[in-house]
């Protein structure tokens, strides 16, 4: 083999390397620049769905509780001492936690 045709090779070979390099540079550069615009074409509805998902579950904790507390609220009768016993604990615990919230 000649000298003229081994430098032909090397220099196609470094060449084919560098093509090999750049375009894998530029594909990469591509990919992250398309992922970045779908990240931020995508984030307001994630955020969206967040939200919602933190509501709802915030709603249904307070249903959850609250209705089976109402209901059984509203099946014991009014006037007699256990109904007066509920109302009476339920202000001081009341007034309690106004004094300790205001101490601060």
């Amino acid at each position: 083999m000649s000298e003229a045709m081994t430098a032909t090779i090397n220099e196609t070979i470094a060449e084919t390397s560098t093509n090999i390099l750049a375009t894998t540079k530029s594909a990469f550069e591509s990919g992250m620049a398309d992922a970045r615009a779908s990240v931020e074409e995508s984030w307001p509805k994630i955020a969206e769905a967040v939200s919602k998902g933190v509501y709802n579950s915030a709603y249904y904790v307070a249903f959850g509780v609250t209705f089976p507390v109402l209901l059984l609220a509203k099946s014991i009768p009014q006037n007699n001492s256990l109904v007066g016993g509920f109302v009476d604990g339920a202000r001081r615990a009341s007034m309690r936690c106004d004094k300790m919230f205001s101490e601060k």
